[in-house]
């Protein structure tokens, strides 16, 4: 049988705060692993690739509508955004 202490069971014995202790420096932020690191800045660069593709296409096709929307994403998701046709 598991027993419970009630607040009663503690009268009589003297209590004592723990001192408070002195302000300690905030720890710098983790840096992340290298290849971590490396991965976000691939992922950056493919990004601002892509997005610099769309703004060249717009610029030679005009302006964007659905029709045009829906070929870039076609060509990103087969990947053929190579040489212009």
């Amino acid at each position: 049988m598991a027993y419970v202490a009630r607040p009663s069971d503690f009268h009589g014995v003297p209590y004592k705060a723990a001192p408070l202790a002195p302000a300690a420096k905030p720890l710098p932020a983790p840096r992340r692993r290298l290849w971590l690191r490396m991965l976000d800045r691939m992922l950056d660069a493919r990004q601002r690739n892509a997005e610099q593709e769309v703004a060249q296409y717009l610029a030679r096709r005009g302006k964007l509508t659905d029709s045009i929307e829906r070929e870039i994403a076609e060509r990103f998701a087969s990947g053929n955004w190579g040489p212009r046709q």
